[in-house]
């Protein structure tokens, strides 16, 4: 079986039922501590699949930036408190210019317009699923697409890129940047899930639900529906304000559980 691929970004196969979330395991990180670094000078985006300023602005819908020194401070202080060795098994270290950190795992910017005011991104974060997995359509040998039984492609996140990491931020809001650090984490959302349907949150005016993200054949899915999860927009959205000072436990029990399950 061949795999066609698509490059893509989340703005997220059962199993036995033992953890909760949804986690891509074919794309999991094979190391516990993710050198981490801030985009200093656009040639770095070169290890990274969004390849340069202009192809980003290109096939994106944002312009990659720098952070501030607060911003980056911000999200150096967040991400420490939330992921830990012992509260996630993974975690992310260094946070300094990439210009002095040799073969980084992530690289964090900042989301910016592609024309300054006229089209201010919509979302609030970017970031690639586990160590910056590729999405495929799944082929046979002679090119045709694989198809499930209920007659969709086959497909999902079944190997890594090669490519760094990275998270791009369009605010300084806490829960967004453990989600987003989450996806790199490996979890995909857990509002993609059919018993968001029942959650009350889902169905807040403020809230972007449902989505056209599915649960793809790669995906792990564990346990119970998870309205407490930081990877579900349900709970992200109507909960904005209060995760400033929720630092250190923004991720939930059952966010903490999938990643020490993997790490």
């Amino acid at each position: 079986m061949n795999c066609k691929t698509l490059l893509v970004m989340i703005p997220a196969l059962f199993s036995s039922v033992t953890h909760a979330g949804i986690i891509e395991p074919h794309v999991t990180w094979d190391k516990n501590e993710l050198k981490t670094c801030f985009l200093s000078d656009e040639s770095q985006l070169a290890q990274t699949q969004l390849k340069s300023k202009k192809y980003t602005k290109e096939n994106y819908d944002f312009s990659p930036k720098y952070l501030s020194k607060r911003k980056r401070e911000n999200v150096k202080h967040i991400i420490s408190k939330e992921f830990t060795p012992e509260r996630t098994g993974l975690h992310f270290t260094g946070f300094i210019d990439c210009k002095n950190m040799r073969n980084p795992d992530v690289i964090v910017m900042r989301a910016a317009s592609k024309i300054i005011l006229l089209d201010t991104p919509s979302f609030r974060g970017r970031a690639v699923i586990g160590q910056d997995g590729n999405f495929f359509y799944a082929t046979d040998d002679d090119g045709n697409y694989v198809m499930d039984p209920d007659g969709t492609f086959h497909e999902g996140f079944f190997q890594k890129s090669g490519k760094v990491a990275f998270v791009a931020l369009r605010t300084t809001n806490a829960g967004t940047i453990v989600h987003e650090f989450g996806h790199v984490a490996g979890l995909r959302h857990e509002h993609i899930r059919p018993e968001a349907e029942q959650d009350d949150n889902c169905h807040n005016f403020s809230v972007v639900w449902p989505t056209e993200e599915k649960l793809y054949d790669t995906a792990q899915l564990e346990t119970n529906y998870d309205p407490l999860s930081i990877m579900n927009y349900c709970y992200l959205q109507t909960n904005r304000r209060k995760f400033e000072d929720k630092v250190g436990n923004i991720l939930s029990e059952k966010d903490k559980q999938t990643l020490k399950a993997y790490y």
